[in-house]
């Protein structure tokens, strides 16, 4: 199975989550969609100030586990339910400082223990200053929990099974009504990683809600406000609601071992639900999805968002929100509308879905397939923005949650700008770093050139390296670049040969103080001995080799707002004892991008001024290996390879070859024996030779 780590936003350890749980996100909608939030009091007004809400049951955890108001005490159960506690902001005279003994009845639990990985954040709730709960995972598996049989205190990776469950209250004539709280919390380590349940019967049964988010996995995840869980099928199904519960639970025993991190909860409501409502959720745009035509990819490589594109490697759009209808009535002519915005004083493009229907609590996700925006056809440098709304027939009630997370793009066709002629996947940005991986790995982040013209080269791997005190990169350690082929995540990519430099060198640089990030990204752009050709539809893996060394040599930066799957690294010497092998970053890509430009524009690879040739690659050639060149007067031309002492061994003719055309020659070298051999495009005036090596 691959693995995946999953990085948040400070300091953390691998988590292993399965890449196959990717798929099951767009079932998550309906329970990760809003940012409005609940007031405590029994009505609340929405935006437009005319549908107020009512709230038939709420906690603030003002009183701590003793309840709100006389709503009654909360309880715990679970082999470590003691584990929560009543926290309040960090920061604050009463806060919770996760590098001090925690006092009162946790410290029973915890004590003296400090979280090996836990910085912060504090939750975001309306009511955070008055406490929320919390259960920190990594305190309790911390170096002062427990000894090891050695008896020297060491780390722990002991599964929790926490459970926080509230006292029982009336609903009795309530039919519709959303579950509404706020939740942040991170999780290691799996792909399951806690949920909330709901009973109707004192908790003799539970109707059960998945509320992890399989696309984040740490910080600020929120099912908040007004746009919740929609529970009103239990509600109706319910013959007696007079003893209702709530229980939060984190259990090792779903799906397999959840042993970090943290969770903070706070204020939990039951509120009413306007007649029509629909809420936007994820957005997309580019190939996120297939058409119905097309097949599936099965590691989302043809479906990354890219941040920055040449303007010769544009692609058609496609665009997508997920959707989810929080009304009690059905909601007619749902649309999801697209506002394209070229750069400079453009008018914007309207673009529309085709409109469905939304049962009550029913989510789907909204996609335009064919229509290509009008700029778009011929793309100028500068930033697009692509806005996202839904719409329906019906007064929506709550407008503010139809808008969705707006996406930009930037083209440029100039190579030497700082954004020029760069394949980024989506928007990197300097905001946190591996601490435990900075030696004996491959760092890669990969992408899918589609539709690129046939004059294209990968020039530079360009990367960022941490240079926070907490986990920094030291200067003058080296590190290595490599262009690889092929997914390594599919049984087919799995048996690539470890590294493939291309030219007869590695690419080796030594860390400078001046190279290294902080707080900011400061990109390190590496030339590639030979540029590399791209072909559409293929993938293309930029990486970043850190040797082994004895302690952490280079930390590499990374983002936590990459497409799920684009990051991968290589770990030779696997810290959980597994064999070494190809892991995914989840949603946390290295900074690692591909600088590309024109081939008939790289003028180390030209050589006599008649004809200009790009080394063949692969190189060295396994089976086929791709040439790229070009003639600067039309002529009668020939291809011939020649073994080291001279022979011809192959001879082809290519005809008459236009002037200033870029050639592809897909040479098949199968009937070659191993070795070395030279290679030539041979004009009645000019030959132009290079060097490849056959395995």
């Amino acid at each position: 199975m691959t693995k995946i780590y999953l990085v948040g936003s400070f300091l953390g350890v691998a988590s292993l989550l399965s890449a196959q749980s990717h798929v099951q996100h767009e079932a998550q909608a309906a329970s990760l969609l809003s940012k409005n939030t609940v007031r405590n009091h029994s009505k609340s007004a929405n935006a437009k100030g005319d549908d107020p809400t009512t709230v038939y049951w709420s906690e603030d955890f003002s009183n701590g586990f003793d309840g709100q108001g006389d709503n009654g005490p909360w309880t715990v159960s679970g082999d470590q339910g003691n584990l929560w506690f009543h926290a309040f902001p960090l920061g604050s005279a009463n806060g919770y400082d996760p590098d001090a003994p925690l006092t009162g009845d946790a410290a029973a639990v915890y004590g003296d223990s400090i979280p090996n990985f836990y910085g912060g954040p504090t939750i975001p709730s309306t009511t955070q200053d008055n406490g929320f709960m919390m259960l920190d995972a990594d305190r309790w598996n911390s170096t002062a929990t427990i000894p090891s049989e050695t008896g020297v205190a060491a780390s722990t990776s002991n599964p929790i099974h926490a459970v926080l469950e509230s006292p029982a209250f009336d609903l009795t004539g309530v039919d519709f009504a959303l579950l509404s709280f706020f939740q942040d919390w991170r999780f290691c380590c799996n792909n399951y990683a806690w949920n909330v349940e709901f009973s109707v019967d004192d908790g003799d049964t539970w109707i059960m809600y998945d509320v992890f988010d399989l696309y984040g996995g740490e910080g600020n995840v929120q099912i908040t406000g007004e746009a919740g869980i929609n529970i009103s099928d239990v509600l109706q199904g319910a013959a007696d609601l007079t003893e209702c519960k709530i229980r939060f639970v984190w259990d090792p025993n779903l799906e397999g071992a959840m042993t970090q991190y943290f969770l903070q909860l706070d204020d939990i409501a039951i509120v009413s639900i306007p007649e029509n409502d629909v809420a936007i959720g994820g957005t997309w745009y580019n190939n996120y999805f297939e058409s119905p035509e097309e097949e599936a990819d099965v590691d989302y490589v043809g479906k990354f968002e890219f941040w920055n594109q040449p303007n010769y490697n544009t692609r058609p759009f496609n665009f997508a929100a997920e959707v989810v209808n929080n009304g009690t009535n059905v909601q007619t002519g749902v649309q999801l509308e697209v506002t394209f915005q070229p750069p400079g004083d453009v008018e914007p493009q309207i673009i529309l879905s085709a409109p469905i229907e939304l049962e009550s609590g029913a989510s789907d996700t909204l996609r335009i397939y064919d229509e290509i925006p009008t700029a778009w056809a011929d793309p100028v440098d500068g930033v697009y923005t692509i806005d996202f709304r839904v719409i329906q027939n019906e007064n929506d009630a709550r407008p503010n949650d139809n808008i969705g997370t707006s996406k930009t793009t930037r083209v440029s066709s100039d190579a030497s700008s700082s954004t020029g002629s760069i394949m980024e996947n989506d928007r990197n940005a300097y905001t946190n770093f591996y601490a435990t991986l900075g030696q004996d790995v491959i760092w890669g982040n990969r992408m899918k050139f589609t539709e690129m013209d046939q004059d294209a080269v990968i020039t530079h791997v360009e990367i960022v390296l941490s240079g926070a005190s907490a986990a920094p990169s030291f200067p003058g350690e080296p590190v290595y670049v490599n262009v690889r082929t092929g997914s390594v995540l599919t049984e087919e990519g799995a048996d690539n040969e470890m590294f493939r430099y291309f030219g007869d060198e590695e690419v080796e640089y030594i860390i400078e103080e001046s190279d290294l990030t902080t707080n900011t990204t400061n990109w390190i752009s590496l030339e590639l001995p030979v540029p590399v050709p791209v072909e559409a539809n293929k993938i293309y893996q930029a990486e970043m080799q850190v040797p082994a060394a004895g302690d952490n040599v280079a930390i590499i930066a990374h983002s936590n707002l990459q497409e799920p799957a684009a990051g991968v690294l290589y770990e030779f010497a696997d810290p959980s004892g597994g064999p070494q092998g190809w892991w995914t970053t989840g949603d946390a890509a290295p900074l690692i991008r591909f600088r590309v430009t024109q081939a008939l524009s790289v003028e180390s690879v030209t050589y006599e001024s008649g004809i200009k040739l790009i080394q063949n690659y692969p190189n060295p050639v396994v089976g086929n290996t791709l040439i790229q060149y070009q003639l600067d007067e039309t002529s009668q031309a020939k291809f011939e390879v020649l073994d080291m002492t001279g022979k011809l061994v192959h001879s082809q003719d290519l005809g008459m070859v236009p002037a200033g055309l870029a050639n592809r020659l897909d040479f098949d070298a199968t009937h070659l024996a191993p070795g070395v051999y030279t290679y030539s495009i041979v004009t009645a005036n000019d030959r132009v030779t290079r060097k490849m090596m056959v395995e």
